[in-house]
């Protein structure tokens, strides 16, 4: 009696505590924090006053045209406040489980197991808390994943558009999320052979992709130059920063890696190994996922510049493959399937919790111009002299008017009338001295510095600002970043 109780009861329980952990996690992750750097970009596109404007910025951002237009048309109603810039990650993180729980998959247990990954899954309250495409791109990948099982299954040509769609939107939004969407293009070839070549006019559709391209691509290559900060390669020892990203804490992945192992153990002992196994659509599309991670990984140890976060395009296929996994296992291995789960709920129950008792700033959100800007709106200089002590600025001597725009973007929505100047130094340059230097000849001028970390170059610290008698200095980055608001005294 119990056992039928359990298995009458377990898919309502297990749903109703993915959504009420999952919305909770959601609501509390990053609640009151400022907005970081690379939001303040998404602020200053979303609020262009004009379709010029948005163009002029488009082609000057490595994100495309899909992510910055949904937001300006969102700003158009909502406006820029931090609530308004972050409301659409919070949406696309809930739509993406409620497509599946409607229409993700044929079977309904399936719907069910997917839908609570998606909902449990740590990283998703991180991506509902920014002002940043990984939200989108999670939504799309998981529609994506979804509509590339459907063809699998039955390659017609209205199942390949419903592919193609999702597939095109993603590299509209990045160039790099459409790597799973080749390897599933490439898969479909190889297993359907002619009949997948007869499916060409669902790839109309990405003309407009190649028209984008021709456009915006030269201006990826002059980033990916090696220009940029960020122009390191990955290595093998990269792999160890993989499981945060894929799970969102080291601790729980190794967790989750012990009970998908017992899941592995169980199933293996039950079945044994099928020497004639062929991968259904459903394996396909998890396959699909690691050989997409792993082609990304290869590429990120030739090629400068691939961070850690251009990997997330390929999670949601991965979260299907191991929603798929858990569903075959459920007959034979439940209870391990259970396992599995309980880590997730535990741990999300401790996302929680620290979301709302931990109010301090972590590194990504020290790392910004919102707070010092607050400071500054106080009283609000005629002008501010911006200085971003990073490599990537150098940039800013072809888009001024943009950096500009980024480091203002805050005295702005605060209603202040303020001239910023974007201040560019050499490195090696004593960067303190120029900055203090160039704002001393200009009467009632503020100053902004921002870094991600504190530099290893030392022309390049505040310190000085800090000592000179004329200025006072605030360093808003709770010693994780710099983020300096200097004004006269």
């Amino acid at each position: 009696m119990f056992d039928q109780a359990v298995r009458r009861m377990w898919r309502p329980g297990l749903l109703g505590i993915a959504l009420v952990l999952g919305m909770l996690g959601r609501l509390t992750y990053g609640r009151d924090m400022p907005l970081w750097f690379d939001e303040t970009f998404t602020g200053a596109i979303a609020g262009q006053d004009s379709v010029a404007g948005l163009w002029r910025w488009l082609r000057t951002e490595l994100t495309g045209p899909f992510f910055y237009g949904t937001y300006w048309l969102w700003a158009r109603v909502a406006g820029v406040s931090t609530e308004a810039l972050r409301l659409p990650g919070l949406i696309f993180t809930l739509v993406a489980p409620l497509v599946v729980l409607r229409w993700g998959h044929r079977d309904p247990t399936m719907r069910l197991l997917w839908a609570a990954v998606l909902l449990l899954w740590l990283p998703m309250p991180v991506f509902a808390a920014d002002a940043r495409p990984y939200a989108l791109l999670v939504l799309l990948g998981t529609v994506q994943v979804s509509a590339f099982c459907t063809v699998m299954r039955a390659p017609m040509r209205r199942h390949a558009l419903w592919w193609a769609l999702p597939t095109l939107a993603m590299g509209l939004t990045h160039y790099l999320a459409l790597v799973p969407g080749l390897v599933q293009g490439l898969l479909l070839l190889a297993v359907h052979r002619g009949v997948a070549l007869r499916l060409w006019p669902a790839t109309l559709p990405f003309a407009l992709l190649a028209g984008w391209m021709a456009l915006h691509l030269s201006f990826v290559v002059q980033l990916g130059g090696g220009v940029v900060a960020m122009s390191t390669r990955m290595g093998a020892w990269d792999l160890a920063r993989m499981p945060a990203l894929i799970v969102g804490d080291h601790a729980i992945a190794l967790l989750l890696a012990l009970a998908l192992g017992w899941v592995l153990v169980l199933q293996l002992h039950v079945r044994g190994v099928q020497r004639d196994w062929r991968p259904s659509a459903e394996g396909w599309a998890g396959i699909a996922g690691v050989v997409a991670f792993v082609t990304m990984f290869v590429v990120a140890t030739v090629v400068p510049g691939m961070s850690v976060r251009y990997f997330i395009p390929v999670l949601p296929a991965m979260i299907f493959g191991l929603a798929w996994w858990l569903r075959t296992a459920l007959r034979r291995a439940g209870i391990a399937v259970a396992a599995f789960f309980a880590v997730m709920i535990v741990a999300s129950i401790g996302l929680a919790v620290s979301g709302l008792r931990d109010r301090s700033l972590d590194q990504r959100h020290a790392f910004g111009l919102d707070l010092p800007s607050r400071w500054l709106a106080e009283r609000p200089p005629a002008r501010v002299l911006f200085f971003w002590a990073d490599p990537t600025a150098v940039l800013a001597s072809e888009f001024k008017g943009n950096m500009a725009e980024v480091g203002g973007f805050f005295l702005r929505r605060a209603g202040a009338r303020t001239r910023v100047d974007v201040m560019q130094v050499p490195v090696g340059r004593d960067a303190a001295a120029a900055v203090s230097a160039r704002a001393a000849s200009t009467p009632d001028t503020a100053i902004l510095w921002i870094g991600n970390a504190p530099s290893a170059d030392p022309h390049r610290q505040t310190a000085p600002l800090f000592s000179d008698r004329a200025w006072e200095c605030r360093d808003f980055g709770a010693g994780r970043a710099v983020s300096v608001a200097c004004r006269r005294r």
